[in-house]
């Protein structure tokens, strides 16, 4: 059972990590609530909905009142106690929840509702940090009331009871904290699939020590998640770094495809941990990094007129490792990976979300609207451009800051962008994955390996059209244009033309 494992020394629980042990056993919900669980600060808000819930309750009501059945099986659990993340002095005392919280979290709301006495160690010391959560279990906890009068009325003890001694759950026990996280994809019937940055989430969380730094990187992270537009929007601005600004800037860096960014891609955001020591020289230059950072941290009054340069050309020392990011950085697990996050969060919001008042921020802003968002710019196609468009400058900026910000460059990574629209009728999604890698001068490696913004003109010619080839998509879109059935964008024609990219 879950509440003996508890009984073992550290040694022994290293011997089952150490030979990848999983065990897996069938327990009555009584017997896994007896065991000292908690849930993480990896874990995924609280989200379940009243269509989980009511589906839930209904399943355990038809079972019940089902004469032929004993037992119930409401689903699986797996649940992790990794010796290593002990203290070296202690054993761990608790064991976590790795895949299950949504359900095991309902099913200790539906037991409070049916008893107010009910009470066990995890439901006094359940604790949510986002205000999703809570808005999520208060909405739960009315709608449960409302059901237990309406289906249970007078029989409270008895149903509590059989949710307690007749509802079973697959109980899998890992001890290695990595290997749970590969099972913390699995989706149950009910549950609600991850993205697969949140798996990224849950790896890195283990690697940070100290609950505040825990909760502290769970809170920015959801917040990302949480994001809304200017117009009050919803917007998830993790699916949208993960899925295009930096997977795939970093995959095409190195020259490869970059193909959609699900759960098999997630390794590429996965380091290295320094508290385990490192083990290659590459590694070194983290460690210094680290060190430089902390004596930093105790000379910031000396350092008030010098500091590291930023991404707007100040001296700053506010936030000395932001200073040192770069997309295609190596990863190091733990705080430096959700600073990592965090700083390019900044720069999304900054570059494409939030308006800007000053130049060159503004001046490029209003580029970027105008010649991005034309009528039709929301086709597959387009819309693929203009990601593509947005990861390049992204990643000039992030070199280069607002000096890289002037018209004359992203005017060129704008060229070898649209220039695919301009000789496509129709743009494919692999058209686009494989022009940064295919054409004569790869944009990604230019930028990788530019020393200063001016380098990246050695990008013009591959931005170019001739003047034939460009007369011809005019004369189509005019004929298109008559017929009423518009089919190329007239901007993107006189942007060629004026800005000389037609020769």
């Amino acid at each position: 059972m879950l509440k003996d494992l508890l009984n073992y020394t550290n040694e022994e629980l290293k011997v089952k990590a150490d030979g990848h042990k999983v065990d897996a056993d069938i327990e009555t919900l009584r017997t896994v609530l007896d065991a000292p669980l908690s849930i993480p600060p990896y874990q995924r808000p609280y989200m379940w909905e009243q269509k989980q819930v009511s589906q839930l309750l209904n399943d355990i009501l038809s079972n019940k009142n089902n004469d032929d059945s004993e037992n119930y099986r409401i689903g699986s659990l797996i649940t992790c106690i990794d010796p290593y993340l002990a203290d070296s002095s202690e054993v761990k005392k608790n064991i976590d929840i790795v895949d299950g919280q949504q359900r095991i979290t309902t099913l200790l709301l539906i037991l409070h509702c049916l008893s107010d006495s009910y009470r066990n160690e995890l439901f006094n010391n359940l604790e949510y940090n986002h205000s999703q959560s809570y808005k999520h279990l208060k909405q739960n906890s009315v709608f449960i009331e409302g059901w237990i009068q309406s289906n249970i009325k007078s029989e409270k003890d008895e149903f509590l009871n059989y949710i307690l001694d007749n509802c079973e759950l697959v109980v899998v026990t890992v001890y290695n904290i990595s290997e749970a996280f590969q099972m913390f994809d699995s989706q149950n019937g009910n549950g609600k699939e991850l993205e697969p940055y949140n798996l990224l989430k849950a790896y890195h969380l283990s690697a940070v020590d100290g609950f505040d730094n825990q909760k502290k990187c769970d809170i920015s992270w959801e917040n990302a998640v949480k994001s809304r537009l200017p117009n009050g929007q919803n917007f998830d601005i993790l699916k949208q770094l993960f899925s295009e600004q930096l997977y795939r800037s970093r995959i095409w860096s190195k020259g490869c495809d970059a193909n959609r960014f699900t759960k098999k891609e997630i390794g590429e955001f996965k380091g290295y941990r320094t508290k385990n020591g490192i083990r290659y020289p590459y590694q070194n230059k983290t460690i210094s990094l680290l060190m430089i950072s902390d004596w930093i941290e105790n000379q910031k009054d000396c350092l008030t007129k010098k500091g590291m340069i930023d991404r707007d050309g100040f001296s700053d020392n506010s936030n000395f490792l932001k200073n040192f990011m770069n997309v295609n950085q190596d990863i190091v697990d733990g705080d430096l990976f959700f600073q990592y996050i965090e700083t390019y969060v900044a720069m999304y919001k900054r570059l494409f979300i939030e308006r800007e008042e000053t130049d060159p921020i503004k001046t490029f802003q209003e580029f970027y609207q105008k010649k991005c968002h034309y009528k039709g710019c929301h086709r597959d196609g387009d819309t693929y451009l203009r990601e593509l468009f947005k990861a390049l400058v992204f990643c000039f900026y992030d070199k280069f800051g607002i000096s890289g910000l002037q018209p004359r460059y992203y005017k060129i990574l704008y060229a070898f962008v649209y220039r695919i629209r301009i000789l496509n009728k129709s743009v494919f999604y692999n058209t686009v994955v494989r022009a940064p890698i295919e054409s004569d001068v790869r944009p990604f490696s230019v930028i990788a390996q530019a020393q200063s913004p001016d380098d990246i003109e050695r990008l013009y010619v591959a931005c170019t059209v001739s003047r034939d080839e460009l007369k011809q998509v005019k004369n189509g879109a005019l004929d298109a244009n008559k017929r009423k059935s518009p089919s190329f964008v007239p901007d993107i024609i006189n942007f060629f033309e004026e800005e000389h990219f037609a020769l």
